[in-house]
């Protein structure tokens, strides 16, 4: 018996690992290369799914906070409700935007009016005198 396993050749090229170059070793110790190959390839497909997978998460992710941003949850009211709240709040923006519109003039510390604040203040005023018609 201890002249059969003699007569087998060594695991490595070399006789010893350490003889053997790395590039023949990872050869050498590679039983099927085909199987790697094939695991290779099956490995990129696994990236691949996880990879959708996860821009799909995302996705839904990003998709779930645009819905609740958007009030998509909200339950919806009936117009006779509905249509005063969407005044006030047109109202509310509308004298936000004024208020804006004098911090602006202020933090300036402009004395005299210009063209362009004149037409910011035009504007703001409209919206509000809007929103207060379509309250009465």
């Amino acid at each position: 018996m201890p002249i059969c396993e003699t007569a087998r050749p060594p695991p490595y090229p070399g006789g010893y690992r350490k003889d053997v170059p790395p590039r023949l070793l990872a050869h050498s110790t590679i039983p099927d290369a085909e199987r790697l190959i094939a695991d290779r390839a099956a490995s990129e497909k696994r990236r691949a799914e996880n990879k959708a997978r996860h821009s799909a998460i995302i996705a839904r992710r990003r998709q779930s906070v645009e819905d609740i941003r958007s009030g998509k949850f909200l339950p919806t009211l009936p117009p006779s409700i509905q249509a005063p709240l969407d005044a006030l709040r047109a109202e509310r923006l509308a004298i936000a935007r004024n208020e804006a519109v004098d911090l602006h003039l202020a933090v300036l510390g402009r004395t005299m009016r210009t063209r362009s604040a004149d037409a910011k203040a035009t504007a703001a005023d409209s919206a509000l005198s809007e929103v207060l018609a379509q309250l009465d």
